[in-house]
């Protein structure tokens, strides 16, 4: 996405979101844009703190200007008092310079800031619409199987949002509940066992191949006993309805 390249502080934002577990495309673009907003608001203050200055910067050179004007037309004006009062003006005249110059490049740091607020909120209508469409399809029943283990079972999965929860069945006999959420194409899960509560962790990416829809990824048991591989691959399929 573009405004990934415009600025170091969303390229941090987005790197500490994606750090702190699975987070929607949409709220990491939430985020950068309440970001944009807020530096916005600060460079705005900003502006308008320099545009004063320059103001009361002006009009003490129109006040310079005129008291050396009247000083010229009296005739018996000391020269050096004269050359002080230049030498006042061109001190004003130089500083009211940079003031004005320091404004011209904050209004260009503005224009720039709404830039990428206005593709920000084209980014963030655009990742909606694609969530909608994405969370529409993970909803349902899913045929699974836990590699390593040979483990099959079902997944009824319901998504709310970026909140994903649901219940599991295995070829084991064991069921209970699922809850995680879904960022982009990414879905964490966490698995509560009806009677050993949660015990497991559940990462894939939904795709799809010539065969329909896809959720490919590894597990993670949070204890293990007898010898039984702590982690591995997973993959499951949506049952057609």
């Amino acid at each position: 996405m573009r405004w990934l390249t415009t600025g170091g502080l969303l390229v941090l934002l987005v790197l500490a979101s994606t750090s702190a577990g699975a987070q929607s495309t949409s709220a990491i673009l939430e985020g950068a844009l309440e970001l944009e907003s807020r530096l916005l608001d600060r460079d705005l203050e900003r502006y308008g703190a320099t545009r004063r200055a320059g103001s009361e910067g002006l009009e003490r050179l129109r006040t310079l200007v005129r008291d050396l004007d009247r000083a010229f037309s009296d005739p018996a004006a000391d020269v050096e008092v004269l050359r002080r009062r230049e030498v006042e003006l061109a001190v004003a005249r130089q500083s009211t310079q940079a003031l004005l110059e320091e404004s011209a490049t904050q209004r260009r740091t503005i224009y720039a800031r709404m830039e990428r607020i206005t593709e920000l909120e084209a980014d963030l209508s655009a990742a909606r619409d694609r969530e909608t469409e994405e969370q529409g399809v993970l909803d349902g029943t899913w045929r699974v199987t836990l590699d390593e283990v040979g483990i099959t079972g079902v997944f009824d999965l319901e998504v709310d949002g970026a909140l994903v929860t649901g219940r599991y069945l295995l070829s084991t006999g064991a069921r209970g509940s699922l809850r995680g959420t879904l960022g982009g194409n990414r879905l964490e899960l966490q698995r509560i066992d009806a009677g050993q509560g949660f015990d497991a962790v559940l990462r894939a990416e939904l795709e799809s191949d010539a065969d329909g829809l896809v959720l490919s990824g590894s597990w993670e048991m949070l204890e293990v006993g007898g010898g039984a591989p702590a982690a591995g691959r997973w993959q499951g399929r949506k049952i057609a309805e």
